[in-house]
């Protein structure tokens, strides 16, 4: 059966038609209506065709101002058939360039020379594309069928710690909106906002979701604090607001008293990692009762929601799966294990196709299987049908929902001339999920502070909070490495260093 001609920017261009002046973005005082969106995104389509972009290519964003102007690049590139992938400038440059060629990236749109790469074609947005005022230029609307086009390449870690490129499509992405809207979709004129940046991807689609409702997407002030962000929230009336645990833990801290801080919300969002109960108590008692749990993963989007009455009864679950989401628990030999035993958690529906996965060492093996995504976490399911997490089947940390995998910190580890040995593993964090760590064996003594800033060269974010040199590195008979045993062994000696020496370097621990 033929699928309609689709794109997935047509939603934002529907309501510019039927309500024009409705509030589409708000961004430190500046206010873009639906029309103005609509006259950027053509300016834009218009400025990349002029550069020769066209459908099929794709194209990199490395953008770090104006959220409004990301947004506009980001719906002209989908409109136009363009595949777009967003290079963080937080990432390291040789890691943008390593990623930009794998993908065949053929231009970047870049606001600083920061983002410009070799042998690749720079192209410059413009504030101009922003302007509401009148103009005799002649704007078409070079709008491409999205049908089997990719609509843009994101990344995870994945479940066997291997970097994996997946592929979104049109169709995909729509699917996937159309899943989460029915339990947290905002409604047209209501007001979103996400603490994630929109150059990742759940930030991104979250924009993307709002506008395509017909909402206002409000971008957080910049380098806020919680006492500016709750002054600003409470200022534009923002009725959604989606954190993760970071985010969570955050305010918490910063609000006073034991009523919620934010009653006019109408949903407080938190995925990427589970809140410890202690933690989700105190959140709906003082920040808004209306928290909302979800559940997903980049190849298969949003899979399970806890609104806040599934949380009355079961405060600690991960929810239920969404509508078109058949979710099983499974043994080791794929076989579903009875209700309330743990077990690998596997999906299947619309849009979860291993065909999503562009670039990996394991191919999309491990995480597909006779149809079936393996999401690489353990946990159950009730008689009820909800899911409870218990964490991941493998060794991948979860730091603030980016999935780190040990061989990403290891190899980087063992170019460094002074280690002789290395192994990553997480340590757990009451704010970050867990924080990557690494036990090295030295050949010769070597700073700390060098090896530091030769991690965050290479790693970005991703590099290790604390270090702990080794005589040896534990293994088993087989010769893998003891990750947990490294783990138990990093906070019994953290905790005793910090008993006695309040001044403990975070960087560095000896063993």
């Amino acid at each position: 059966m033929p699928r309609p001609d689709i794109n997935a920017s047509d939603p934002v261009f529907e309501w510019a038609e039927r309500t024009p002046w409705a509030v589409a973005i708000i961004e430190d005082g500046q206010v873009v209506h639906y029309r103005t969106l609509r006259l950027a995104i053509l300016r834009a389509m218009a400025a990349f065709s002029d550069a020769g972009c066209t459908p099929g290519h794709v194209v990199g964003i490395s953008m770090e101002g104006n959220v409004a102007l990301q947004l506009v690049v980001s719906l002209a590139l989908a409109r136009t058939g363009i595949a777009q992938v967003w290079l963080p400038l937080s990432d390291p440059r040789e890691y943008r360039e390593r990623r930009a060629h794998r993908l065949r990236v053929v231009s970047i749109v870049a606001d600083c020379t920061e983002g410009s790469l070799a042998s690749v074609t720079r192209l410059t947005p413009e504030v101009r594309w922003l302007s509401d005022a009148s103009t005799s230029e002649s704007l078409l609307d070079l709008r491409i069928n999205g049908t089997d086009r990719a609509l843009i390449l994101t990344q995870s870690s994945g479940t066997t710690g291997v970097a994996k490129d997946t592929v979104e499509t049109h169709e995909e992405e729509m699917i996937f909106a159309r899943r989460a809207n029915a339990v947290c979709g905002c409604r047209p004129g209501e007001r979103y906002m996400t603490l994630t940046d929109i150059r990742f991807w759940a930030g991104l689609t979250r924009a993307w979701r709002c506008l395509s409702n017909g909402g206002a997407f409000v971008v957080p002030p910049p380098e806020w604090t919680v006492t500016t962000l709750l002054q600003f929230i409470d200022r534009t009336h923002v009725t959604h607001l989606a954190c993760t645990p970071m985010h969570i833990q955050l305010l918490l801290a910063g609000i006073d008293g034991d009523n919620a801080r934010l009653p006019g919300l109408r949903q407080l969002r938190s995925g990427t990692a589970a809140l410890p109960l202690s933690v989700l108590l105190e959140v709906r008692k003082r920040i808004s009762p209306n928290l909302y749990m979800y559940y997903g993963t980049n190849e298969a989007g949003t899979i399970t929601a806890a609104p806040p009455e599934l949380l009355d009864r079961y405060p600690e679950c991960a929810g239920l799966p969404l509508d078109g989401i058949e979710l099983e628990v499974v043994d080791q030999n794929d076989q579903t294990v009875p209700l309330g035993s743990l077990g690998k958690i596997r999906v299947r529906g619309e849009g979860i196709d291993p065909r999503r996965i562009l670039a990996s060492e394991d191919a999309g093996v491990h995480s597909y299987k006779n149809g079936w995504n393996y999401t690489g976490d353990i946990g159950y399911v009730n008689a009820g049908g909800v899911l409870f997490l218990k964490g991941r089947s493998d060794d991948v940390m979860n730091f603030d929902g980016i999935m780190v995998g040990p061989s990403e910190i290891e190899s980087v580890l063992s170019r460094h001339p002074a280690i002789a040995d290395s192994a990553a593993f997480p340590l757990p964090s009451a704010i970050h999920q867990e924080v990557p760590a690494a036990a090295i064996v030295l050949r010769h003594p070597v700073p700390m502070e060098e090896l530091e800033v030769y991690c965050r060269q290479h790693l970005a974010i991703r590099t290790p909070r604390m270090f702990f040199v080794m005589d040896v590195i534990p293994r088993n008979p087989m010769g893998k490495i003891l990750r947990r045993r490294l783990t138990e062994l990093a906070v019994e000696h953290v905790s005793k260093e910090s008993a006695t020496n309040s001044d403990v370097r975070p960087a560095h621990q000896k063993t």
